[in-house]
């Protein structure tokens, strides 16, 4: 009787294997571009020697981040000419999470500069949505406009400060403090989507 409920439990065990598998390959979605991509559309677009790309220390992934699987990697992609930062997390050339902080307060020119560049970022990654270059400006003025700030009372929801856009399983999401900052952020994980009510989204480095 023993020998024939091993060889049950061996089986039931071989048959789970396939379901884990699967299971453990689902949760590598990644944005359809590539890391050198997205830095080349963006932050390496032009003066490319005053382009750096680093990678964040581990104390500082412990301590700014929350949702990061162990073997992944966070780099964060600076050009003082564009005036641009963009923070990038994933496995080797493979992405699943964007942020892009802006000083809005910054000259418009350059403002202007980096608008141009998150609109082409934002059409490349959703080629088949008509109003995919419009996203920054569109949701930073829905978000502005939802902030406490503007409205002079706290919504009902913190997270309707937060404008958000999912579509093929990709979470866009827009939030700031007028007039000073916007952040954007793109993703293919729900645990990496801003939500206020895990904690201030500003204190987060990426997830």
């Amino acid at each position: 009787m023993r020998s024939i409920r091993s060889v049950v439990m061996v089986s039931l065990i071989m048959a789970m294997l396939p379901i884990v598998s699967l299971a453990a390959s689902a949760a590598d979605v990644w944005l359809p571009l590539t890391k050198t991509q997205i830095i080349s559309q963006t932050v390496g677009s032009a003066s490319i020697e005053n382009l750096k790309v680093e990678l964040v220390d581990a104390e500082t992934l412990a301590k700014k981040t929350r949702s990061l699987e162990a073997n992944e990697t966070v780099w964060v992609a600076l050009n003082s000419a564009l005036a641009m930062v963009m923070v990038l997390a994933g496995k080797g050339e493979n992405i699943h999470s964007i942020r892009v902080p802006v000083i809005t307060l910054a000259e418009r020119e350059n403002l202007e500069g980096v608008f141009r560049l998150l609109s082409g970022l934002f059409k490349s990654i959703y080629p088949d949505w008509p109003e995919a270059q419009d996203w920054p400006k569109a949701s930073l003025e829905a978000a502005w406009n939802m902030s406490s700030l503007v409205k002079k009372t706290m919504p009902t929801d913190p997270n309707d400060q937060i404008v958000k856009k999912r579509l093929h399983g990709i979470t866009s999401a827009t939030f700031g403090v007028p007039p000073d900052i916007v952040v954007y952020t793109i993703t293919t994980r729900g645990a990496c989507v801003p939500d206020v009510k895990q904690g201030n989204p500003f204190d987060r480095l990426i997830c």
